[in-house]
Formats: structure tokens, sequence, C-alpha cells
């Protein structure tokens, strides 16, 4: 199926099999996943386009963080499934911005699917983002300028490209072939031994220096390189 994917964070079998099978129908892909652990690994495997949370699975002190954490893995939208009884005004609390929509799980499953398409298309049709925050690091798209606890980092227009396709999908890991048209576009890219310069460059701005034990930037020989996710308290 190429339809766009749904990833269902849900631990009730009944309504995730309810779930899937009306997305099935209406030319999405469900992907499910029983815990959040499990699906923070999903959102870095499978990229889906949108994320459906069952907020029975996670108190609200601990939903904050695990959606900085989703905010820092994935730009898909979030839409919160409300346990029975849950008042959604309680959601207040969280960061403005962070949850697309709120629906109850009472509602029938086509109905919980015409809200998640919902979602995604005010999703598409809205702003680019302006930023990227991973910890210490700031990516300002706009300005073109990285920074590391507030100090500017010194990048070419290659590296800093680099490092946001890079921070983008933090823990995937991207080919090589891929960066090099990140980096310096499909006319006459340089040859690879340029991206590995570049990511040099990219390791010691960013105080990786032991290769063997980054914090940041890892390399995949052979293969490519990969923004490793950060801790985010």
């Amino acid at each position: 199926m190429n339809g766009p994917q749904i990833l269902l964070i849900e631990d009730d079998p009944r309504l995730a099999h309810l779930l899937s099978e009306v997305l099935t129908a209406g030319g999405l892909e469900p992907l499910l996943a029983w815990t959040t652990a499990d699906a923070l690994q999903r959102v870095t495997e499978e990229e889906p386009d949108l994320i459906a949370l069952d907020l029975g699975l996670t108190t609200l002190d601990d939903l904050a963080a695990l959606l900085r954490q989703l905010r820092l893995q994935t730009p898909a939208p979030v839409v919160l499934l409300l346990p029975p009884g849950y008042d959604p005004q309680v959601l207040k609390a969280l960061p403005p911005g962070s949850v697309a929509d709120s629906v109850s799980r009472k509602l029938h499953p086509q109905v919980i699917v015409e809200r998640l398409r919902t979602a995604m298309r005010r999703a598409s049709a809205g702003v680019p983002m302006a930023e990227i925050n991973l910890g210490p690091l700031r990516l300002d798209l706009a300005g073109k300028r990285a920074l590391l606890h507030g100090h500017e980092l010194l990048l070419s227009p290659a590296e800093f490209k680099l490092l946001c396709e890079l921070a983008r999908r933090p823990g995937r890991t991207f080919p090589n072939d891929h960066l090099l048209t990140v980096g310096w576009g499909t006319q006459d890219p340089p040859e690879l031994e340029a991206l590995h310069a570049a990511m040099h460059v990219l390791r010691s701005r960013l105080g990786d220096d032991d290769p063997a034990h980054p914090h940041w930037i890892r390399r995949e020989p052979g293969v490519g390189y990969c923004l490793l996710p950060q801790n985010v308290e």
C-alpha cells in the first residue's frame, strides 16, 4: 500500500483493529505500536504521516515530554485519542501547537478516521518549519544559522544543508548518495570524499572528537550518516 501512513499508538486490540480496518478501507496504511517506547522506535523506522496516540497509555505529566521527543524525531502531526470521561480542557496545559487535535475514543471509528484525515490536511497546508531544536543545538532555517549552546557554528552552505537534513530525522541513517545531492545538488556532485570531509567538519564543530563514541553524528561505513537523537528534559 502506498497511501499515507498512520501510526496508531494504542493498547486496546479491539479499537486498534477497528481503526486499522477503516484506515485500510480509506486508502491509508495503519502502523501499530502498543507502547510509547515502541512508537518512538517506529517513528524513526517508518516515518509516518500522522501519529494517533491513546492518552490512556501515558500520564499527563509524561505527555509533554513524549510530545517533545516526537517533535524531535518527526514533523508528523499528533492526534490524541481520549479515554471515555476524559476532560479535554486538561490538555490546555500542553505547549501550544504540540497537538493537532484530540478525539474521543467513544466516537465511531469512521468519524475518528475522518478527524485524522483533517489533521493531515491542515498539517500539509501549514507553514514550513522555521527552526529545529535538538537539545542544545538550534538550527535557524530562515537565517541559515546553527547555534550550539547559544554560540553560532561556522559552517559552509553545504555543511549547513547536511546538518539540517540529518536533524529533520534524528536516528535515521541517510545514504551517502542522498547526502551528496542535499549538500551540492544534482549538477556535477563532488566525489564521496567531499561528503566525508564535510561530516568531519560538522563533527568537529559539534564537539564530536571521538568517532568511535559519537554524541552527535554516527557514520555507517559504506552506507551513510545519522544524527543521533538527543535526550530532552
